[in-house]
């Protein structure tokens, strides 16, 4: 071999060249290229957060709004009610008495209006004074008609609470005889006797209607007469009877009021989750008697950790899932966000021994609301 033949320079043949280019920087610049993928496929993922929440459990309390005695208690723990549907009934004792009372003071201003028409008719001018005699006799009549009316009220109201009890005994004579732990005469008794109570409410229903016909006639004609001369002796002794009878209308007005509170009713639809007083105990006005659970919920109460705030705002998505039921499933949107820092419950906590900090969230409108109240479930809410 000569010299110039050792001195040559051997060139790599292009193809090898390539080869070997690409077993040296192919992998790294592919794995750079799958880098720059991932971030931009994570840049352009929409963020999201799963937060903790626990199902709004809507409660009511049921409360009188006199003081009474619990006569009857309807339902009982766990029932299920309907809006409406009759819960509690208050003792009626104290409205008989007030009934009695009213009605007693209503026979005493009759008998002291028989006492007036007497004393007006023994007038000196009486026959002398035809025009005042007619507005005299005209304004007892009115009175007398008054007084009439407001009697057939206090009887009609003491009716409609006897018919509330015996209502009430029907219902549970019913139920024993469903049963079959009450005879067959002892439930007739008590429907017949309910029947005969009810056809007579109504049967006076007419009767006052008739009698409030005939006290709104006499007012009428009592205006009618108004431009005849005063009668100064009608005006002196009439007037202290009309005041007694006014005073008398609004006491009436008061007790029927206080009839329609003897009757507890649901305000919805839900169970019955607590029974705090029994029958026969006493309560106050504003005193809770049981609590009543709504049957379901249409939101979430939902607390968010306070670094995730800048995120979430009022009219953002969210997306409902049961904890332990994820085939039940629910859209939202939050409807609130709370503007104060809290602790979180400890029964959504990781960790009960590591306090969590955040806000309440309000989460609304569901699509799909049949989640049980007061259950845990995740929420997904995107900015």
């Amino acid at each position: 071999m000569t010299a110039s033949d050792q001195n040559r320079v051997v060139r790599t043949p292009l193809s090898r060249r390539l080869r070997l280019w690409n077993r040296k920087y192919t992998p790294k610049v592919a794995w750079l290229c799958v880098a720059v993928g991932l971030l931009c496929l994570w840049g352009w993922q929409p963020r999201y957060t799963i937060d903790t929440g626990i199902v709004e459990s809507p409660e009511t309390t049921i409360a009188p709004l006199e003081d009474g005695a619990i006569s009857e208690l309807l339902v009982g723990l766990l029932d299920g009610v309907k809006q409406g549907q009759a819960l509690a009934l208050l003792d009626d004792g104290s409205i008989k008495a007030e009934l009695a009372t009213a009605t007693a003071e209503l026979d005493q201003l009759g008998a002291r209006l028989i006492a007036d028409q007497e004393q007006l008719q023994q007038s000196k001018d009486l026959q002398k004074r035809k025009s005042l005699d007619e507005q005299r006799r005209f304004a007892v009549n009115e009175e007398q008609i008054r007084l009439d009316y407001l009697k057939m009220l206090a009887q009609q109201e003491s009716n409609k609470v006897e018919l509330s009890r015996l209502e009430l005994v029907l219902q549970r004579e019913a139920a024993l005889r469903a049963k079959g732990f009450t005879s067959q005469q002892a439930y007739d008794n008590a429907r017949l006797g309910c029947e005969a109570l009810r056809k007579k409410v109504q049967e006076d229903e007419a009767a006052i209607a008739a009698a409030q016909k005939m006290r709104k006639e006499a007012s009428a004609r009592h205006d009618a007469l108004s431009a005849a001369p005063t009668d100064i002796d009608l005006e002196r002794i009439l007037d202290p009877v009309r005041k007694t009878i006014s005073v008398q209308e609004a006491r009436i007005a008061e007790i029927q009021e206080k009839r329609s509170e003897l009757s507890l009713v649901s305000p919805c639809d839900g169970q019955v989750r607590e029974i705090l007083k029994k029958k026969g105990e006493s309560v106050l006005a504003g005193q809770p008697i049981m609590t009543i659970n709504a049957a379901d919920s249409q939101r979430v109460l939902l607390w968010m950790d306070e670094t995730n705030l800048p995120n979430v705002k009022a009219g953002s998505p969210a997306h409902i899932t049961s904890r332990y039921r994820p085939e039940i499933a629910s859209e939202g949107k939050i409807i609130r966000v709370g503007t104060q820092i809290l602790s979180f419950p400890k029964r959504i906590q990781k960790n009960p021994m590591v306090p969590q900090y955040g806000v309440e969230l309000l989460v609304g409108e569901l699509t799909n609301p049949t989640f049980h109240p007061g259950e845990l479930v995740n929420v997904t809410t995107t900015p």
